[in-house]
């Protein structure tokens, strides 16, 4: 069977990472901004939802999915500890199947109002990629040296036989 010839773009893990990063991390700051925005009330509600689905200590995990989901997305977008804010999302979206949608179902059927877990899920597997690879070199952790230089993966590639060029060059 042929391959198809794609070019090898080096590094194309690391620059996965920040295309993620990029995406998940507007996207869950607007979240909660949302959340905030809809002034005390409006995150009244969303403590009342949790206590409705039972959760123990509404209002702290409303503060917290806020955290998550705000300064969580800030942070992925700049790429600052990144892993630690991912696994904390991953987290988060891996208990909406279970605790906040489960009467719903992956996707919702068609006309019900409601909202699948798909999203979340896949929200999830981006958060948990970026736990796996680490934020990139474009990134916050990089410049700041929390996340360094991958000696593992260049011994491995050493081993090998093949030359992986050393970071920044």
């Amino acid at each position: 069977m042929a391959r198809l010839a794609f070019p090898e773009i080096p590094d194309a893990d690391r620059l996965a990472a920040l295309a993620i990063r990029v995406v998940v991390g507007p996207v869950m700051a607007y979240h909660g901004y949302q959340k905030l925005n809809r002034g005390a009330g409006g995150f009244a509600d969303s403590v009342s939802q949790l206590e409705v689905l039972g959760m123990a200590l509404p209002r702290v995990m409303g503060y917290v999915v806020v955290a998550i989901e705000l300064v969580g997305g800030l942070c992925l977008l700049a790429g600052l500890l990144t892993r630690i804010w991912s696994a904390l999302l991953a987290v988060e979206m891996l208990m909406i199947p279970f605790v906040v949608k489960s009467q719903v179902g992956l996707i919702a059927p068609q006309g019900s109002g409601s909202i699948g877990f798909e999203i979340d899920l896949l929200i999830a597997a981006c958060a948990v990629a970026l736990v796996l690879m680490g934020p990139g070199p474009l990134s916050l952790d990089a410049l700041l040296g929390i996340e360094g230089t991958r000696p593992a993966r260049a011994a491995r590639t050493a081993r090998a036989g093949g030359t992986h060029p050393a970071p920044g060059h």
